[in-house]
């Protein structure tokens, strides 16, 4: 395992080695990366889903690593463009741009990679463009209009000006398209601008495109995607970044397609202030064949410890938001329990900073969502600190001025925690106020104390969590490990896990009004005793380890196509609202399954009441779900909505008591 947890750290270490030529540098960027890695909360791009506590590395999260190394070398080498004394090279301020280009497309989606590879670093035409983008998506009715690729070529030429400032100038081509002033000789950069495509290609990535083959006649399904969940979808996207980005790959389409070798249509931006000699280009060896040895692998992996521990131990009173580098603004919890800052430009994250301990502090990284057309999506979300603390979010965009409206809360749902910050405000004005008063004001302030604490441990009720949480707890240093399978028809077997919420038992049809809503009852082993609520130890752990999954596939029997459809279509609305699940059709790559089994009641009618189900199954076919001992499933009797509404409520209030 260990062995995995270093390869994984050597492939970052390699490539921000390839961007930097300095082993120091590229040793901070790896860490910085790891760390971001560890603290992700939630990513609801419809490319990437990561939520906090996990157990291994997906596939994905191997890319978002990648996607990572990118963002922490950026202020790297915006440094080292900025040294008037030791100008970069011409060579090197072309690796930075076709890295930021890069890591500018991949973030979104393949047509913005097909814009940039086409348009911003070759002369390719629109109509050109738009024709590579078809044979990689594998569906012409989703390629867009001319205008929208001309479009989406000026949001990425904003962000490189943005980004490279004074070392760019731009032009105006015979119809007045703004482009990039480009080199005179772009030819003599070809080699390098291979090498430098080849080393930013998604990581562990094969090519899918046959040698030769032709545009129209040759199917591709290793590039096309019909399904409904957009998180499915990643894989296919990560093979067409593949196929756009690898220069064999590209070569291949330019070749199906009839079309001048990249040689001949390359666009080298022309840089100003740029050097003819820089010492880094003259370094011994192959940057991206450096490792770090078992020293400095120690030392990173204790970097990680280290800030995982303070993590763990910090009291976080004043918070810092961060995003693109910059802070955008502050939250101390001593003087107020919330805050509002806005975004108004493109962001794939924000950070949660703080300085308590005199030292920058990371303790968690949210990702924001954006849609097809490079739109922030509204998102509400808890995140859950390691000290227990809840902030709440409320993004809200505001698509027509470019700004991002963020509500920051501290949950005054935790009656500690919030009796607490009231009392330490209290305290702070008493510090203020007229000393005759402080003994009053002392005396008040313990007696409320008394009584918060008193309704808190002795009185207060047990209460359902919010629908989302997400945990920003780090877990060690993440690793690649093997999916796990979940065999196609796995045999439920008892378990007995944590007290259910309790649910008597009910007849399966009821008459008049009654019968629109859902009645639900256990299915016990038979010859089974009574449920039991008491539970051991293990049994508690078992329950846990819940918690930890992310993503569940889908199984659905009986019942007709109609009533199958409509099922998982109200399960894939309803319990991504409830629960941090990913539903997958891909048994292969999910974690548990969720299993229902589907009876018809009175007609075949898919909109008609339906008896349902529901189990849910780890790897080895053990029923982990419902939360109860000799209870091997439930058996939901309503329409397919209501349905789906109820079973992801019960399944998320089963979580929240797995968390408390």
């Amino acid at each position: 395992m260990r062995a995995l947890q270093d390869k994984l750290l050597n492939l970052a270490f390699q490539l921000a080695n390839f961007i930097h030529r300095d082993i120091k540098t590229a040793k901070q960027i790896t860490a910085f990366a790891l760390e971001s890695l560890e603290t992700t909360t939630v990513s609801q791009d419809k490319r990437l889903y990561y939520l906090g506590h996990r157990t291994k590395v997906m596939f994905t999260e191997l890319h978002l690593l990648q996607l990572l190394v990118y963002n922490k070398s950026a202020p790297f080498e915006q440094k080292r463009e900025g040294d008037p004394v030791h100008p970069l090279s011409e060579e090197r301020l072309l690796l930075h741009f076709i890295k930021h280009l890069v890591w500018i497309t991949v973030r979104r989606n393949s047509l913005y990679v097909a814009v940039g590879l086409g348009r911003l670093l070759h002369r390719y035409t629109t109509v050109e463009t738009a024709e590579l983008y078809n044979i990689i998506i594998q569906d012409p009715a989703r390629v867009p209009t001319d205008d929208y690729f001309r479009n989406r070529k000026k949001v990425l030429m904003d962000e490189l000006l943005k980004r490279f400032g004074k070392l760019l100038a731009t032009t105006r081509g015979a119809h007045g398209e703004s482009r990039f002033a480009s080199d005179d000789s772009p030819t003599r950069f070809a080699e390098l601008v291979n090498n430098y495509l080849s080393a930013f290609t998604p990581w562990q990535t094969e090519c899918y495109l046959p040698e030769r083959f032709s545009p129209t006649d040759t199917a591709l399904p290793e590039f096309s995607f019909s399904g409904a969940d957009s998180d499915e979808e990643h894989q296919v996207e990560i093979k067409r970044y593949h196929a756009l980005l690898h220069p064999k790959c590209f070569a291949r389409l330019l070749d199906a397609l009839g079309y001048a070798a990249s040689v001949e249509r390359l666009e080298i931006p022309r840089f100003c202030q740029a050097s003819r000699e820089d010492p880094d280009d003259k370094s011994p060896g192959d940057p991206a064949g450096a490792e770090l040895n078992a020293d400095e692998r120690d030392e990173i992996h204790q970097y990680l410890r280290d800030r995982e521990r303070r993590r763990k131990t910090a009291s976080a009173q004043m918070l810092r938001f961060v995003a693109n580098g910059e802070e955008v603004a502050q939250l101390d919890l001593k003087q107020t329990d919330q805050t509002r800052f806005q975004l108004s430009e493109y962001a794939e994250f924000f950070e949660i900073r703080s300085r308590d301990t005199g030292d920058d502090l990371l303790l968690a990284t949210h990702w924001l969502a954006y849609d097809d057309h490079d739109q922030l999506q509204a998102q509400d979300a808890i995140i859950v600190l390691q000290n227990g603390r809840k902030l709440s979010f409320r993004i809200t965009p505001a698509h027509a001025t470019a700004v991002v409206t963020i509500d920051v809360a501290y949950d005054k749902t935790n009656i500690g925690n919030s009796l607490w910050l009231w009392m330490k405000q209290q305290i702070a004005a008493m510090a203020l106020s007229n000393s005759l008063w402080r003994p009053a004001l002392g005396f008040l302030l313990f007696a409320a104390l008394s009584a918060g604490l008193g309704y808190l441990f002795f009185i207060k009720p047990t209460a359902p969590d919010r629908d989302i949480v997400h945990t920003a707890s780090p877990t060690p240093t993440p690793q690649v490990s093997p999916t796990v399978r979940l065999s196609s028809s796995p045999t439920p077997q008892p378990t007995s896990l944590t007290s259910p919420t309790p649910r008597p038992p009910a007849s399966p049809s009821l008459p008049g009004p009654l019968a629109e809503e859902v009645v639900a009852s256990n299915i016990q082993l038979s010859e089974a005793g009574q449920p039991s609520d008491s539970l051991t130890r293990s049994e508690r752990e078992t329950a846990i380890s819940l918690l930890e999954v992310r993503r569940v596939n889908l199984k659905i029997s009986g019942g007709t196509e109609p009533t199958r459809r409509i099922v998982s279509k109200h399960l894939r609305i309803q319990l991504p609202k409830s629960a941090p699940f990913n539903l997958t059709n891909d048994i292969s790559a999910a974690d548990i399954a969720l299993k229902l089994e589907i009876t018809p009641q009175r007609s075949k009618n898919a909109n008609d009441r339906i008896a349902l189900t529901v189990s849910i199954v780890d790897a080895e076919g053990r029923v982990i779900w419902p939360l109860t001992s000799q209870v091997i499933g439930r058996k939901y009797v309503g329409t397919a909505e209501k349905i789906a509404i109820k079973l992801s409520k019960e399944i998320s209030d089963d979580l929240a008591k797995l968390r408390r």
